[in-house]
């Protein structure tokens, strides 16, 4: 996913991760994947978060930053993804990827999915 993410420039400026050991693999290998640079943080508020708690965090994401990724957990993550799609998603797969654009960080309930990836999509 990490390559793929690449391939399409969707390289982020900023990676907040869950704590949880697949969640921090998972993490660091896209980030080596897509040459990230910085350091990776890892927020004890993404472990177990609900949607509405994802997207606290997501609100206080710095304004300089254009694309960020946040590595989480379900069902959280199938929550926002509905929430964001027009179309219904029945599960965001183990390294499922949302492309989500959002206007400001601030709002991050407004947003749009703008594509969904998983390793297993042809």
């Amino acid at each position: 996913m990490g390559r793929r993410l690449f391939e399409r420039s969707l390289i982020p400026d900023f990676i907040v991760s869950s704590p949880a050991v697949r969640a921090r693999a998972t993490a660091r290998f896209v980030a080596n994947e897509v040459g990230y640079a910085r350091d990776i943080v890892f927020d004890e508020g993404l472990y177990g978060a609900e949607s509405r708690e994802v997207l606290e965090i997501v609100s206080r994401f710095e304004d300089q930053w254009h694309t960020a990724m946040v590595v989480g957990h379900n069902p959280a993550i199938t929550q926002l993804a509905n929430q964001f799609s027009d179309r219904w998603i029945e599960n965001v797969p183990t390294c499922g990827a949302l492309v989500v654009q959002v206007s400001q960080w601030s709002c991050p309930d407004h947003a749009t999915l703008l594509d969904f990836d998983y390793p297993k999509k042809q």
